[in-house]
Order: structure tokens, then sequence, then C-alpha cells
């Protein structure tokens, strides 16, 4: 089995080395690895990269066949008819505790079409990881503006909504891409994120903002690209410049925004969390497997991910004896009732002003 590894134009059969400097990898949501190539497959179905954790890879713990996956540790995601792929269970170890997840603890994905089919490959995954656990919990709300996020929610949307628990914001490519620089990039997200802090004012609810899916080619032009100055008038408008990275350049500004010692960090880092899935992409720069789907192999992982995510997060709330019932938030052996399903106006809502609002069912 061949490991792989993408840097610029060169490929390595050598373990991938991942920049772990993010908010992910020291919530130990999931542990650092690297994809392998092919994973055999028998009869005429193609071969697959899968993604394994370095510690996999230290205990030579590497599948070589679907076929012998006697232990069921391979598990197939279906994004769709003609999108799948596999996951190696034991490359995102998740936590027991998601067994524990009640209906009232509703996760909810807010994005484009990678909200979607992560949502997707993380339902898929359920009947193989959690079968017990009922899909109705797990909701989307599609978002591609984030000026105007709720422009195709029905009214019974922006009120389901407000019963969200755990907050996933995917958004790979935001409409208005040739105009949006890097400032305004990140203004908008802030604002945004901003606005699910005040939706959302328990401090138990946690809103994260996943990386952007793409590689550092594949962006549209002039997308997250700083402006420059120049004193020549000749030269203006300013330019924009895509600078040289290995991340996609909206990947470098969420960086930026949710690294805490920056003075632009606004944001309650015990609450708003970065996503940092930037470690998958390097397959999106190699050649593509027989399925041609790297991408949803990408999401695949991203699902399981969140798995995780979700499993730690209830672990926490168990830890402080908080449980969502039907008739409210229970916290420390005091039921907090429920209040009026009220949808959130992000048009018209002040972010000048707080609320003692804690739960909603």
């Amino acid at each position: 089995v061949a490991v792989q590894e993408q840097q610029g134009d060169e490929s390595s059969s050598t373990t991938a080395t991942q920049d772990q400097s993010t908010s992910l990898s020291t919530e130990s949501v999931a542990p650092t690895g690297t994809w392998i190539d092919p994973i055999n497959v028998t009869g005429n179905v193609p071969n697959f990269r899968v993604w394994l954790s370095h510690l996999n890879i230290e205990n030579k713990q590497i599948p070589t066949s679907i076929k012998d996956n006697d232990d069921a540790k391979m598990l197939t995601t279906m994004i769709d008819e003609d999108q799948y792929s596999y996951v190696y269970k034991d490359a995102t170890p998740i936590p027991e505790d998601f067994e524990l997840l009640s209906n009232y603890e509703l996760t909810c994905w807010i994005g484009s079409k990678s909200a979607t089919l992560i949502r997707s490959a993380f339902l898929s995954l359920r009947p193989e990881l959690f079968p017990q656990q009922r899909p109705f919990k797990f909701h989307y709300y599609p978002l591609t503006d984030f000026t105007n996020p709720m422009k195709d929610w029905t009214e019974e949307a922006m009120k389901g909504f407000r019963k969200c628990k755990i907050l996933l914001v995917s958004v790979d490519e935001p409409e208005q891409t040739t105009s949006l620089g890097r400032q305004e990039y990140t203004t908008q997200v802030t604002t945004f994120l901003q606005h699910l802090v005040k939706a959302f004012p328990d401090e138990t609810f946690p809103i994260w903002m996943l990386t952007m899916n793409k590689s550092p080619g594949d962006t549209t032009d002039g997308l997250c690209a700083t402006e420059t100055s120049s004193s020549d008038e000749q030269l203006r408008p300013s330019p924009r410049l895509l600078p040289r990275t290995t991340h996609h350049p909206c990947n470098d500004a969420l960086f930026q925004l949710f690294d805490s010692s920056s003075s632009s960090n606004v944001l309650p880092s015990n609450r708003v969390k970065l996503m940092d899935n930037t470690d998958l992409v390097s397959i999106l720069n190699l050649p593509e497997d027989d399925t041609g789907n790297g991408y949803t192999d990408v999401l695949s992982v991203v699902a399981m991910r969140i798995y995780a995510l979700v499993g730690h997060q209830v672990h926490k709330w168990r830890s402080m004896k908080q449980e969502g019932k039907k008739e409210g938030l229970m916290r420390n052996g005091v039921l907090e009732p429920n209040f009026e399903l009220v949808p959130y106006d992000f048009a018209q809502a002040s972010l000048t002003t707080t609320t003692t609002t804690t739960s909603v069912e």
C-alpha cells in the first residue's frame, strides 16, 4: 500500500506531516493522518484511497482490501447514487457518548452544497455507526450569502433553526465571489458568526466554522485575494493578489480570523471554533482515483470527524449534568423551560445588544 502526499508538483510515498496549528487539533477532535492508495476491492469494484491516522500507520493497522473487512472497520459512505467512498473506522475515534445524544439536541449544518454533501455522508454512515440514533435530529439550512443567509428559508425553517444545539457552517464558495476580497470575506464571516452567537446565546451550544474543502488552485478569480495599494493613480483601482500559499486563500483568511493571538479575533473562542480540514485536501491535488471521487472522499472523512465532534460535545454536556429534554434544557437538575420560537432576523438584529434567552426546543 503506497502512502501518498502532495507538495506542490511533487509526489512522495512517505507519511504526510500536517500543520495542526488550528483549533481542530487542540480540541483533539481527530488525529492527524494521511491518504493511502490504493485500497484493493474485490470483483469489478474500483480501487479507493482511504484516510488513515498516523497512529494507524505506526501500529501497522493498514487495511489492504475491502474484502478482508471481517471486523467491520471499513465503512461505506453514499452521498448519492453516483458518489460513494470508503472510510476506515479506526482512523477517527468516536466517543461512545454520541450514543447519548437526545432527540432534543439537534445538530445543524448551515451552508452551501458542501454542507449538504457532508450531511449526506454523515447520514449514510449512521446505520453502520449508531443505528439507534434517529436521522430527524440532524438538520440542514441553506446558505450561500453571508450577508443574506435566510433568503431561501421558509418561516418554518427560520423557527426550526432556533432549536439547534450544535451548529456547523460550511460554505465552499459564497456568492459574489468575483468581488469578494479577503478583507470583505473576513468581515462577512465575522458578522455572520457574531449573529449566530446572538441567535444562540447559550455558551454551551458550540458553533463550528469548517474550512473550505478546496485546493489552492481551485479558487474563483479574486475570491479572498488581498487588496494592494499604490501611490500611482494610473494603477488604481488597486489589483488583487493571491498570495503564495499551500491553502485555499479563504482558508488562510479563516486561519487569521481564528488566530487567538490576532487583534482581529473578536469571536468568543470558548464557543466559536474553526474545524480545520485542510489536511484532507491534498488528495484533490493528486490524480483522480478510479472513481473520480476525490472530493467525496474528503467529505466522507469530514463526516466522520463530525461524529467525533458531536460525541465530544455530548460528553461535555453530560459531564456538566446537562441534557436537552422535550420540556426544555435540564441543567444541574433544574429545568429551563422552552421559549417561543421566534425567527432570528439577521438583517434587523443589532450586534450591540445581548439577550438572556438560553434554551430553545
